[in-house]
C-alpha cells in the first residue's frame, strides 16, 4: 500500500516541479528582458570598450537581482512543499497501520533546515544557486565579448544573448540558462521531498525499520536508479534520490510488520506498482521489469552496446560503479565485456 500510494503521488509530484518551474522561469524571463534592453540601449551610441564594460557591469547587477530572487523564490516554495510532503506522508503512514499510532512530524523549519543542511548532487542548495548564477553571468559576457570582438552589430549580439526569431530563441545562452535553471527547479523539489519524508522516518523508528528505494520504470530512468531499484537500507543511510539533475526517483518506508509493533493481524497482501506500459506486481524491480521489454524499449533504455551486453546476460549492477554510470570506455576498461 506504501509503495503504490509513492509512486501515484510522485506521479503528481512532476505536475508540481511543472508548476514551480514556470513560476521560477518568470522570474527569470523578466531577468532575460532586463539583460537584452542593456544590451539595445547602446544600438545608437558608438560602442567602445569603456561602454561595453560599463554595460557588463550593469548586467551583473541585473543577473545578481535574478539570483536573489531565484533563490527567495525556492525557499518560499520549498519550505511550504517540505512541510506538506511530511504531513502527507505521516497520514499515508497512519492510513497503513490499523490502529492509531502516535506518528511525530518534524516542524517546518526542521525539515527546511535540512534541506538547507544536505547536499545533492555535491553541492548545497545555495551552492547551486551560486553556481547557477555564475554560469549564466558567464554564458551572457562570453557572448557579448565575442560578438564585439568579432564586430558584431547590437542586433547579431543580441541574438547570441536572447537567440534568433529564426530559431524561436532557442539558439541563444539565455535558452541555455533557462534550460539550467528548470532542471535544477526540479531537482531540488526531488531533494526537499525526500528529505522530508526521511525526516518523518527519522522520528518514527519505532515503526519504521528502513527505507526502500523506488524508481520509474521507464526508459527515461538512469542506471544509477535503475541499479537503485527495489533495494533497501536503513533508515539514515544509504543512498537517496535525487542521484542526479532531474531525478524521478522517490523512497518508501519499510514499516515493521505489525505483529512487530504488537498488533495481532495478519498483514495486507503485496500491491502493484505503475510502470510505462501499465501495472505490475510490487516486488517488480527495474531490471526484471527491463527483462521482460520489447529489444526496441531495452535499447532505448540502455542504448546500443549496452543494449547488446544486456541481452547477453550482464547485468544492470555492471553498468553502475561507486553510485556512478560507467562509460562504455570504463566497462572496457573493467573488463566486463
Amino acid at each position: 500500500m506504501l509503495q503504490s500510494k509513492a509512486i501515484s503521488h510522485s506521479h503528481y509530484l512532476e505536475r508540481y516541479k511543472t508548476h514551480v518551474v514556470k513560476r521560477i522561469l518568470s522570474i527569470l524571463k523578466e531577468s532575460d528582458k532586463s539583460i537584452v534592453q542593456k544590451i539595445r540601449a547602446v544600438e545608437d551610441d558608438p560602442f567602445n570598450q569603456r561602454r561595453l564594460e560599463r554595460m557588463l557591469s550593469d548586467i551583473r547587477i541585473i543577473n545578481s537581482e535574478a539570483e536573489a530572487q531565484l533563490n527567495i523564490g525556492l525557499t518560499d516554495e520549498l519550505k511550504e512543499f517540505g512541510a506538506y510532503e511530511a504531513d502527507f506522508e505521516a497520514r499515508t503512514l497512519q492510513k497503513s497501520i490499523p490502529i492509531q499510532v502516535g506518528i511525530t512530524q518534524p516542524s517546518p523549519d526542521q525539515i527546511y533546515a535540512a534541506v538547507k543542511a544536505k547536499p545533492f548532487d555535491g553541492l548545497l542548495l545555495k551552492d547551486h544557486v551560486r553556481r547557477y548564477g555564475q554560469s549564466r553571468m558567464l554564458k551572457v559576457e562570453q557572448a557579448i565579448r565575442q560578438g564585439w570582438v568579432e564586430g558584431e552589430s547590437i542586433t547579431e549580439i543580441v541574438g547570441r544573448v536572447r537567440g534568433t526569431p529564426q530559431m524561436n530563441f532557442t539558439n541563444g545562452v539565455l535558452n541555455v540558462s533557462n534550460q539550467h535553471a528548470e532542471a535544477l527547479v526540479r531537482t531540488a523539489v526531488n531533494h526537499t521531498h525526500a528529505v522530508a519524508r526521511e525526516s518523518l522516518f527519522n522520528n518514527n523508528r519505532d515503526i519504521i525499520k528502513g527505507v526502500q528505494y523506488v524508481a520509474t520504470l521507464d526508459t527515461k530512468t538512469t542506471m544509477i536508479c535503475a541499479n537503485l531499484d527495489g533495494k533497501v537500507f536503513p533508515v539514515d543511510e544509504g543512498p537517496r534520490p535525487p542521484q542526479h539533475f532531474n531525478c524521478r526517483s522517490t523512497v518508501v518506508p519499510v514499516v515493521k510488520s505489525w505483529r512487530e509493533m504488537g498488533i495481532d493481524r495478519d498483514e495486507v497482501p503485496a500491491t502493484t506498482r505503475a510502470s510505462m506500459d501499465g501495472q505490475e506486481p510490487a516486488k517488480t524491480t527495474y531490471s526484471s521489469w527491463l527483462k521482460r521489454q520489447s529489444a526496441g524499449v531495452q535499447r532505448d533504455a540502455l542504448g546500443d552496446r549496452r543494449y547488446e551486453m544486456f541481452r547477453d546476460g550482464t547485468p544492470i549492477e555492471k553498468f553502475v560503479r561507486d553510485g556512478r554510470e560507467l562509460t562504455l570506455e570504463q566497462l572496457k576498461k573493467a573488463g566486463v565485456e
